[in-house]
């Protein structure tokens, strides 16, 4: 899923309690999908080349694989809570 979420929407919702602790909610929504062929550039950041040419070549696989059907495009929802002191 690292390759495939982009432009996702992100809510978060903070409230303290009584003990004046953090409470979260969180919720990331996204479509799981792969559709734009990526050029090396887009992944390079200079540290791991190999690691560089692997992403794009598993990101342009992914795109290929979506377009026969291989791959299935769907929503994604992410919700979560945490309190302050669980992380």
């Amino acid at each position: 899923m690292l390759y495939a979420l982009h432009d996702a929407t992100m809510f978060v919702k903070a409230s303290k309690d009584k003990e004046d602790k953090w409470n979260f909610e969180i919720e990331l929504i996204d479509t799981y999908d792969f559709t734009d062929f990526k050029s090396l550039k887009e992944y390079a950041d200079g540290k791991d080349i190999k690691s560089d040419i692997f992403s794009t070549l598993l990101n342009n696989f992914g795109v290929v694989s979506s377009e026969y059907g291989v791959i299935k495009i769907f929503d994604l929802k992410i919700k979560f809570k945490t309190k302050e002191g669980d992380f």
